[in-house]
């Protein structure tokens, strides 16, 4: 009779812990390359049946069951089958998620489950986690270079693919946040970037040369939306003090990098000019979205207006 592993993830993340986990009873010497995919049709039982058939001559053997929410509840009368972790019959059930509603309170703490981890989203937890990542991984992660790509990839495999590829091309040296920048973003998203943080620092020549890869690339919506959306938080950041800081800073949900820039522009523009430029921004937006804007000319009079 088998013991039973649980996969329960979604996406790339159930398609890594899957794979690590057959990588390692492979290395145990079981054969795992049988795959069965639920229905309907199937039911736990079958699948026990199968095992009863067993012989003698048959070698150690893993059998992986995809989209195992088709199956339904375990049975309790299967329950006394289930043998350690040590069987020679291993079941590797994969789920999407919430697989824990099929299986008995009692039954739980026998079976072996893999699940995908939920990242933190914010501050030092997040930075840590990220952290950890590159240790798994062997990648030496600069503070920086941390920061940023937690707060551009949200996707817990993305980032572990992207952590890889910067270690290699690190060559073994810590990952800098230049080489974050240089190889992490396409020229469009740099663009936007540089756009972006060259505004909060006042830097014309930045924002000039920015805009220019822009206007070739992108529709000007896009990087409308995405000014409004990083002066709004400045433009806040200035009005309030004290512990109103903090509290806008968790009504936005601002991450480290975006409130760095967000309170650099705060300190290098007026109130009333950010609060002007929030207005204008939000004003070329729907002209946008009406038709009616003359799109990336009055978007440039805006931000140049707002750096004179």
């Amino acid at each position: 009779m088998p013991h039973l592993f649980v996969v329960n993830a979604a996406g790339s993340s159930q398609r890594r812990l899957l794979s690590e986990l057959l990588q390692t009873f492979t290395a145990k010497g079981y054969e795992t390359g049988r795959r069965v995919e639920a229905d309907a049709e199937m039911s736990w039982h079958d699948l026990f049946a199968v095992q009863r058939t067993r012989t003698l001559f048959m070698v150690a053997s893993v059998t992986v069951i995809e989209s195992a929410e088709n199956l339904g509840p375990f049975p309790e009368a299967l329950e006394r089958f289930l043998e350690p972790e040590d069987a020679e019959t291993i079941l590797v059930a994969v789920y999407g998620g919430d697989c824990k509603k099929y299986f008995s309170k009692g039954l739980l703490p026998r079976l072996s489950l893999r699940e995908a981890v939920e990242p933190p989203r914010w501050g030092e937890a997040r930075r840590r986690w990220i952290e950890s990542i590159a240790s798994e991984e062997k990648v030496r992660l600069g503070r920086e270079a941390g920061v940023l790509l937690g707060e551009w990839f949200e996707d817990p495999e993305e980032l572990r693919s992207e952590i890889k590829k910067l270690g290699i091309a690190s060559g073994g040296e810590q990952v800098s946040g230049d080489l974050v920048r240089a190889l992490s973003v396409d020229e469009g998203r740099k663009a936007l970037l540089d756009f972006l943080d060259g505004f909060c620092r006042k830097d014309r020549r930045a924002v000039l040369d920015a805009l220019g890869t822009l206007r070739r690339r992108d529709e000007v919506l896009a990087a409308v939306t995405a000014f409004y959306n990083r002066v709004r938080g400045a433009m806040y950041l200035s009005l309030m003090k004290g512990t109103l800081h903090e509290e806008v800073v968790r009504a936005l949900g601002l991450r480290p990098y975006q409130r760095k820039l967000a309170e650099e522009a705060a300190s290098r523009y007026t109130p009333e000019t950010l609060k002007h430029v929030v207005a204008e921004t939000a004003a070329l937006s729907c002209r946008e979205k009406w038709g009616r804007g003359a799109g990336w000319n009055d978007l440039e009079l805006i931000v140049l207006g707002a750096m004179k």
